[in-house]
């Protein structure tokens, strides 16, 4: 159970971990909400920044320090606002209950309202059914000229204190709201791909009308954007489907390589910034062979009629480098 009455003794039993704390959240205004909410004191064992530092949250470790303070915390404010307007979760300080890998005793809801739900929201919904050690609804946070936004992705889990009570929930529950679909706890699911696709590499006149034309037969479209490239001159557009199943289809279709030397559409899911360069790295690694220890007289071409048996080829490069040999210089392959 949550209760630390058995071991009153001991000092972690009034401990919380705090988790998607605004930034701008500071350990004064964290000792302040709980003495104004609970009339209590509170120390602060740790209050740092997300690992992912493009993610404007932080997390705490808040100790209580009375075991009195510490239940009516766990009953009353699992869902702290140190922000109007955002909900950042109460935990106690178990790594059981933290811990995000028991899929067993997880569910994954989809189709939830964004702007009617939130994390509390998600557990008045719930706990009708059973005990639950944690809930969370994915959202998207940033900040905009210092102000914090946060939007519901639409979709949450939630953690029952038990796996059997988490299948009885995937197999009997229905909820009233026919838009909100319960599932099992996948890894994949955790992050659904997005289903807007960049697309590049076509004529100046091609617009809209066009790109509605080509991409149409895979699915149901909900927008489609065509925009120009100041620094370039060149158009590039988005083409965003209803379905995941009719994007996956498309790009299936039209996907292209990564570093696309190749003729032809670009075609690839839009993702931000840090995935996409998180992508060319692991694609450029995968793409990319050394070779070294040849005759000074071998060419590029050479080396693209030696490999070219294994695959298309890309790009082929030839680097040198000077070496010292003993007072003498020398410009070696590589």
């Amino acid at each position: 159970g949550l209760s630390s009455m058995e071991n009153s003794n001991k000092k972690a039993d009034f401990v919380v971990h705090i988790s998607e704390i605004p930034t701008m959240v500071k350990e004064a205004d964290i000792k302040a909400y709980f003495k104004d909410k609970l009339g209590c004191d509170v120390r602060i064992g740790h209050l740092k920044p997300v690992k992912n530092k493009e993610i404007p949250l932080q997390w705490a470790r808040v100790d209580f320090r009375t075991p009195e303070a510490y239940e009516r915390a766990i009953e009353e404010q699992r869902f702290p606002s140190f922000v109007p307007g955002t909900s950042s979760r109460l935990l106690p300080n178990d790594r059981e209950i933290i811990s995000k890998d028991i899929a067993e005793k997880n569910v994954f809801v989809k189709g939830l309202d964004k702007a009617r739900y939130d994390n509390e929201e998600l557990f008045d919904l719930f706990k009708q059914f059973g005990l639950i050690d944690a809930c969370k609804v994915s959202k998207t946070v940033k900040l905009d000229n210092n102000k914090f936004i946060s939007q519901s992705n639409g979709y949450g889990f939630v953690k029952f204190n038990n796996k059997e009570k988490a299948k009885e929930v995937l197999e009997s529950v229905k909820l009233d709201d026919p838009d909100i679909v319960i599932e099992p706890y996948l890894k994949e699911k955790k992050k659904p791909l997005p289903n807007n696709l960049y697309i590049k590499n076509f004529s100046n006149d091609v617009d809209e009308n066009v790109l509605r034309g080509i991409f149409e037969k895979y699915g149901e479209i909900t927008s489609i954007k065509v925009m120009e490239d100041p620094a370039s001159s060149k158009k590039f557009g988005y083409v965003c489907f209803k379905e995941d199943d009719a994007a996956a289809a498309a790009l299936e279709m039209h996907e292209s390589p990564v570093y696309p030397y190749s003729e032809g559409l670009y075609v690839q899911r839009h993702l931000k910034k840090s995935a996409r360069r998180d992508l060319l790295q692991k694609q450029y690694k995968k793409q990319n062979l050394f070779v070294r220890n040849f005759s000074e007289d071998v060419t590029e071409k050479d080396l693209r009629d030696l490999f070219s048996q294994f695959g298309t080829i890309l790009n082929v490069k030839i680097l040198t480098k000077t070496v010292d040999f003993g007072g003498e210089t020398r410009e070696i392959s590589q």
